[in-house]
């Protein structure tokens, strides 16, 4: 009789100790399950842009990664990785830095939207990101003129010219071609950076548009020659060519495939009344520089319009661009 009392309380602690350990095992496996749930659901939602976000946090430091996530995390995710080297997954860095999968769940949505916008204002511009020029000059090869437009870093216009190059009479040939690019390239104003815009060529258009482009081509690379012949503490790339159409579809002047007039845009430029566009707001331009552009012809206002729409696309695009870089 002691002998089973004996193996029954043995039994009972034992059963007990049992039911204790797995109540206290209960927990932690719950945890664990949600964790891992959570972080399953990180890892799908953000696969396909797991590699870039990767490639940022692999790459970045403290004042990089700190735009997207607290410093202290940040701190946590660059202390780890200089330990264990690079972080492999999403989920290895789930598991390496132990931080919150909400929080994680933010960071790389921030580095997500990141990207896109990135990604947006490249369909632009090349190359990619710069500061903002102390001067910008603007180059726009139209049908009859080859117009230009200087801007500081203000919004502040300095200058805007033309020259004709197309008289509507006389044939242009090669020889004369080249003679006008060299002497327009002579006439520019030195400024900090150069922007033209590509032209794009549309079939079942006159030999004029071929022309354009040449003498766009052209402009293009004695400016680019001119430019690699800086010392070497002055800046690089400082040439910088917008995609065609770039600056219509940024001011809303495409209609289907086609540029409409620049006329509307400029109106409200030159109003002196308040205007409903931020961006038109930081425009400045003097009364001296007013009467120049009412003294031209009808076409020469148009084609200076478009040289200036593309400094202040190209400004806006930088402008906007460095607030995500």
């Amino acid at each position: 009789m002691r002998q089973e009392l004996i193996m029954l309380r043995t039994l009972y602690k034992f059963t007990y100790t049992f039911k204790i350990k797995k109540n206290l095992w209960i927990q932690p496996l719950k945890i664990c399950s949600i964790m891992t749930e959570s972080n399953s659901e990180n890892n799908v939602k953000f696969l396909k842009s797991e590699s870039s976000i990767l490639q940022l946090i692999n790459t970045s430091g403290l004042k990089q990664l700190s735009k997207f996530i607290e410093a202290s995390h940040a701190k946590t995710i660059i202390s780890i990785r200089k330990e264990n080297g690079l972080y492999k997954s999403l989920n290895d860095l789930s598991l390496s830095t132990k931080i919150n999968n909400d929080i994680l769940a933010k960071f790389y949505q921030s580095i997500s939207n990141c990207e896109i916008s990135t990604r947006t204002w490249s369909k632009y511009m090349t190359p990619d990101e710069i500061i903002m020029p102390a001067t910008t000059l603007a180059i726009h090869v139209g049908p009859s003129a080859i117009n230009w437009t200087v801007v500081n870093s203000d919004f502040k216009i300095l200058d805007w010219d033309s020259r004709v190059w197309q008289n509507g009479t006389s044939k242009i040939t090669t020889y004369d071609t080249i003679n006008l690019i060299a002497s327009i390239t002579q006439q520019l104003p030195v400024c900090n950076c150069y922007v033209m815009e590509e032209i794009k060529m549309i079939t079942n258009k006159s030999s004029n548009l071929l022309t354009q482009k040449q003498i766009s081509t052209g402009i293009a690379s004695c400016l680019k020659l001119i430019t690699n012949q800086g010392t070497n503490n002055s800046p690089k790339n400082r040439l910088y060519l917008l995609k065609s159409f770039a600056s219509a579809r940024y001011f809303h002047l495409m209609i289907g495939s086609e540029a409409i007039s620049a006329n509307y845009i400029m109106k409200k430029i030159l109003s002196d009344t308040d205007v409903n566009n931020e961006i038109l707001q930081r425009v400045n331009v003097d009364e001296k520089l007013k009467r120049k552009y009412n003294e031209m012809f009808t076409d020469e206002k148009e084609q200076i319009g478009w040289s200036l729409l593309k400094a202040l696309t190209f400004m806006c695009i930088i402008d906007t661009y460095n607030k995500y870089v």
